[in-house]
């Protein structure tokens, strides 16, 4: 077992996922960013082992990740990561086939059109606490804290 933090779909039966070991894994404590391509069968460590527990998680086209442990990290290979800028801390973050990427904040609703590099505020956008896209791109969908869809 994992208590896992974040998780991502980054294509069939292939997950990316971050959070703490359970009692009988041998992993270090955080994980780090672990893969599974079995439909979470098994996982396998990819980088930040005992560095980062990814809270916030979201993979890109192209085997692009994003995720924030503190701090906004993306990676391009799983191992090799790039500090990026935020406004504020994203609750939860998901992208869209064409690269852009949403985050939940405190603050509100932020996008990104160019995988996480810059972001700007969402204009008339409720704040809220989880946010998808659709599976064409065209649209998003999200929920405020009262449960609002």
């Amino acid at each position: 077992m994992i208590d896992l933090m974040g998780f991502a779909v980054a294509g069939p039966d292939h997950y990316l996922a971050s959070g703490h070991p359970g009692l009988r894994t041998d992993l270090p404590n955080p994980v780090g960013l672990i893969a599974s391509t079995d439909g979470g069968e098994t996982w396998t460590p990819l980088s930040r082992a005992g560095e980062s527990d990814f809270h916030a998680l979201t993979a890109l086209p192209g085997g692009v990740a994003l995720g924030y442990d503190g701090t906004l990290r993306r990676t391009a290979d799983g191992t090799t990561w790039e500090q990026l800028a935020i406004p504020a801390e994203p609750h939860t973050l998901t992208a869209a086939a064409d690269g852009q990427v949403l985050a939940t904040t405190g603050t509100g609703l932020l996008r990104s059109p160019d995988a996480g590099t810059t972001w700007v505020p969402v204009q008339g956008a409720p704040l809220l606490q989880a946010v998808a896209w659709t599976d064409d791109g065209t649209a998003a969908v999200g929920i405020t804290p009262d449960g609002v869809v």
